[in-house]
């Protein structure tokens, strides 16, 4: 329970800077908002405009009074009466049109639509073993070059390099490079052995002729896949599969410290693809069961 000296405490609060704040008025919005609010402001044409006094409301009914002292007393200008008894005879009502006209600020729809498609032109490769498919591009790539590249291909574009950053990070999920868990440990072994810097000249070059051969073997493997997808499409009597094990899962699976020091229970699924009608079924087994040899498999 508080005490009465508690209540009586004044509590200070520390407000927040608030983010997007921009700090920059321009010129228009200065004149709009002081045109609207009545304020004392500035023109387009330099000229200071008072600020609008209206004075007590009257009811004497129809009344001839002098036009200067009808303009003064409601703060209105000679063209806004005019607009209205022009509207009047024509039996229309007014229709505010304030804010339609485009920024001039504002990029135009062609522009975005040239850098997507310019953003969309790049190859780009999906990974495999991930939970969810992920879409990269070159690791030779970056946001500088992609612009660059923009650039020199429409030269009469006024896009700069922010206003491409912001399309390629807000409507595109791509990043660049491959990701960590689309790694191959011969990959990576291959890669270790030309870095290092305990071996000759001899066995780096022997490490990268099997490197460019692992490649090469990977990259006839992609195509066979792909002739027999394309082919099981074309013949229906044809039929292919891929069988391959999805990464292990492990059991409990709980957010407590003590888990991650004690032996868990690994759960095997492996995966049937059908490259017929690309369907797929996952059988799942832990390790008390069977392990994942070819003997337990087949």
């Amino acid at each position: 329970m508080a005490s009465s000296s508690d209540e009586g405490a004044v509590l200070s609060v520390v407000k927040k800077r608030k983010r997007g704040f921009k700090s920059v008025e321009y010129k228009r919005e200065h004149v709009k908002r002081g045109r609207v609010k009545g304020l004392e402001h500035i023109n387009y044409a330099s000229k200071v405009v008072a600020k609008k006094k209206i004075g007590n409301d009257c009811n004497f009914g129809r009344q001839q009074v002098c036009a200067k002292a009808f303009l003064n007393l409601h703060g209105v200008t000679k063209g806004r009466i005019r607009r209205l008894t022009s509207l009047l005879l024509l039996g229309r009502s007014p229709k505010d049109l304030r804010g339609k006209n485009t920024s001039g600020n504002a990029t135009s729809g062609e522009v975005c639509i040239l850098v997507e498609d310019h953003i969309r032109s790049y190859p780009t490769k999906k990974s495999h073993y991930s939970s969810r498919e992920i879409e990269y591009l070159s690791e030779r790539l970056n946001i500088t070059l992609t612009h660059a590249s923009f650039m020199e291909k429409y030269p009469d574009q006024q896009v700069s390099y922010w206003l491409y950053r912001k399309i390629f990070k807000e409507r595109f999920s791509l990043s660049f490079g491959r990701p960590q868990i689309d790694t191959c440990c011969t990959c990576e072994q291959l890669s270790v052995r030309m870095k290092s810097p305990s071996l000759n000249d001899n066995a780096k070059r022997v490490a990268g002729a099997e490197f460019i051969v692992h490649k090469r073997r990977a990259k006839k493997f992609t195509k066979k896949m792909e002739y027999c997808s394309n082919l099981c499409k074309e013949d229906n009597e044809t039929a292919s599969i891929c069988i391959d094990y999805m990464q292990n899962l492990h059991l409990p699976e709980i957010p407590v410290q003590e888990a991650f020091y004690l032996r868990q229970l690994n759960v095997n699924v492996f995966n049937i693809h059908n490259l017929s009608d690309n369907t797929a079924k996952l059988y799942i087994y832990h390790e008390g069961l069977a392990k994942k040899g070819p003997d337990e498999v087949c």
